[in-house]
């Protein structure tokens, strides 16, 4: 399953003007503009899907201390599954298990390592330079 830049750009959470920026000059970006673009839509969903895996399991552990419930690690496995499920329907391809795998695999490239210490917000323009970073 393929994932347009067009797909990433709605999905990920860019000011409304400056998602219609992006879209409006998507045609005339350079390959390199292309890829960082889809760089930085990445990594700011992969940002949220650990944001949200991380909120899912720490609930679920106060919930297991405050002795609301017992602890299942089936379901801290299954936690990861629904948050890139959700990711999925968002980028609207859900459409088979193995696109939801494929959004997943792609989210786990960007591991909690590579993550920055504090999640930055996506940048407040979408203007590009020649060499294709956002400014």
């Amino acid at each position: 399953m393929t994932i347009t830049l067009t797909t990433l750009i709605k999905a990920t959470p860019f000011k409304e003007e400056t998602r219609q920026k992006l879209l409006a000059g998507l045609e005339s970006m350079s390959e390199k503009q292309r890829f960082v673009l889809s760089q930085t839509c990445w990594t700011a969903l992969s940002q949220l899907y650990f944001a949200k895996v991380r909120y899912k399991r720490d609930k679920s552990l106060l919930e297991i201390q405050e002795g609301k419930k017992k602890f299942d690690k089936k379901e801290f496995d299954e936690m990861e599954k629904e948050v890139a499920k959700e990711f999925a329907d968002k980028l609207k391809s859900a459409e088979s298990e193995s696109s939801i795998e494929d959004i997943r695999n792609e989210l786990k490239k960007y591991t909690q390592q590579n993550q920055p210490a504090t999640p930055s917000p996506p940048p407040a323009s979408a203007d590009l330079d020649k060499e294709g970073s956002i400014k």
